[in-house]
């Protein structure tokens, strides 16, 4: 069994990259493929021979009797914490018990507490649109390259005032505002918006689904201003149907998470910007 990190802080991401090739009919023998290319690359730790390994496997014990709607009552403060990949991997977990037991360890190693109050809005998108402006004007100064670093940064920045919460969320129209961030960003960090979105929303039968958004929708600003704006949109298009089906020709495991998603987030809304992503991803 591997460690849940490598290279210090670095997530594996192999338990997730699989699920997602497995529950979308890639065959068995391109998914040994894809993970041999991936451990090679990553030089990935055995468990037993790195510290916070060790401490991985003596928390995967102690979970063996969790019940995962009782330990995600009051993890909603937890969302930003690496990325979301805490919720990312509890979700490719379920329905797999000895996963179930590593993915909550990986949880309890990897999260920590975020509590933030915004300013309320009644038209997030406007309200989007005024930070993004502002971050046109405001070009944060990362000494570290560490997302929490990171996020610590834009913070202390005048950026912070910008960021705004409201009450409730369409499901929607939060797709189509993430959507629309990663189409003028490119950006590592909101394709982990992307992915995260989804998670949550895959675990909502274990979660308060309006609490968690709630949250979920302050960080998706943070790491949306992380980035530069590309300023031009996507053109070409495939059908999502296309891009589910060619999942298995992907190797690098963002890719494939992301390609994932974005199938599950057709069947919420069929944004045409979802296709476009998918050309996008598979044109490499």
């Amino acid at each position: 069994m591997y460690s849940p990190l490598y290279r210090g802080r670095l997530t594996n991401h192999l338990p997730m990259m699989l699920e997602s090739l497995k529950r979308s009919g890639v065959s068995k023998e391109r998914m040994e493929e894809v993970k041999m290319i991936y451990i090679n690359s990553r030089k990935l730790d055995e468990a037993e021979s790195t510290e916070v390994g060790r401490r991985f496997l003596t928390l995967r014990q102690q979970h063996k009797n969790t019940n995962i709607k009782e330990f995600l009552k009051d993890k909603e403060y937890t969302i930003p914490s690496g990325l979301f990949h805490h919720f990312i991997r509890l979700y490719f977990s379920i329905g797999n018990k000895e996963e179930e037991l590593s993915a909550l360890a990986y949880f309890d190693i990897q999260s920590s507490e975020h509590k933030f109050k915004f300013a309320k809005t009644d038209n997030i998108k406007a309200s989007l649109e005024k930070l993004s402006n502002k971050r046109l004007k405001v070009d944060p100064i990362f000494q570290k390259p560490s997302t929490m670093d990171k996020f610590n940064v834009i913070m202390k920045s005048e950026l912070k005032g910008y960021f705004t919460e409201t009450d409730t969320y369409d499901l929607k129209e939060l797709l189509d505002i993430f959507l629309h961030m990663f189409e003028e960003t490119r950006s590592f960090y909101v394709l982990h918006v992307l992915t995260g979105f989804q998670a949550i929303i895959g675990l909502s039968e274990y979660l308060d689904l309006e609490k968690y958004l709630k949250e979920f929708y302050k960080y998706a600003q943070i790491y949306y201003v992380f980035e530069d704006y590309f300023g031009h949109r996507f053109d070409e298009s495939i059908p999502i149907k296309e891009g589910i089906t060619r999942i298995g020709e992907l190797q690098d495991a963002h890719d494939i998470k992301l390609m994932y998603s974005l199938n599950e987030l057709w069947k919420i809304d069929e944004n045409p910007l979802i296709e476009k992503i998918a050309a996008y991803i598979l044109k490499g």
